[in-house]
């Protein structure tokens, strides 16, 4: 949810101002818990998530700020290609007038997501742009931000911070055991978040009402948790997720539209 920087100027002015149901297809997917990654289980050699579209609400503290949309589709060459983009609106729309973008671009080996690259764009202050280039031959990630490029030693499972968010919902839709921990190219480093099951909820939606279940995803080392809430009849796609940060403000996504894309 690395999109979520794009709020940080939209809520220093907003503070100057005074006054201030979709179409889904339903998966066929298991219930979580069943098999353990790592375990002799193969797993499925093609991409088991159809293509999507997905538009969200953004909110920080329930004040709408304006609106992301994540998108996942086939490339070229059997790869695929998951995207997000998010711009201001309404009021907020007056102060920022950057758009902001997230590529990661995948493949599949040995079941698992592998990323090839990952891009963020940020229109208004391209130093906060960042590339990674992994290079799985010699393992190693390339990552260029403010003209300076930093060498990562990778492994294999090792994910960049746009398909962590899609390998959980494929993770659970397979019937796998919720991970303890995946780790994450970002920063010229590598980072481990922790993830803790925290119930189900029968959640409201402008997109509808959706039966979910509430993961925790919280990293360590800043103290950020994003909470998300995950709907298993829908290829386990999160249809609301939260940012909670010690001594900051809690931006919420809410889905308002889902649509199912041809592959």
């Amino acid at each position: 949810m690395r999109l979520i920087g794009f709020l940080v100027a939209a809520v220093s002015m907003l503070l100057l101002v005074p006054g201030l149901p979709a179409a889904a297809r339903p998966s066929t997917a298991a219930n979580p818990g069943t098999v353990q990654q790592g375990t002799s289980r193969p797993l499925p050699s093609a991409l088991d998530i159809a293509p999507f579209k997905m538009r969200y609400r953004v909110l920080r503290d329930g004040w709408h700020l304006g609106n992301a949309t994540f998108t996942l589709q086939p490339a070229e060459s059997g790869t695929w290609l998951f995207e997000s983009t998010a711009s201001a609106s309404g009021l907020a729309s007056l102060f920022v007038h950057s758009s902001f973008s997230e590529k990661s671009h995948f493949t599949l080996h040995a079941g698992e997501l592998r990323p090839l690259s990952y891009s963020y764009i940020d229109s208004g202050n391209p130093g906060h742009d960042e590339n990674i280039v992994f290079d799985w031959v010699k393992d190693l990630a390339y990552d260029t931000k403010d003209k300076k490029t930093r060498r990562v030693a990778i492994r294999a499972g090792i994910l960049d911070r746009l398909s962590a968010q899609l390998f959980l919902s494929r993770h659970l839709s397979l019937g796998l055991k919720l991970p303890d921990a995946i780790s994450i190219a970002n920063g010229g480093k590598i980072k481990h978040y922790h993830f803790k099951r925290q119930g189900k909820d029968l959640l409201a939606t402008p997109a509808g009402d959706f039966e979910t279940v509430i993961v925790m995803r919280e990293d360590t080392e800043s103290g950020r948790r994003t909470i998300f809430w995950l709907a298993p009849k829908y290829q386990w796609l999160p249809v609301k997720m939260q940012q909670r940060e010690p001594g900051k403000a809690t931006i919420t996504f809410v889905l308002s539209k889902l649509t199912w894309l041809k592959s």
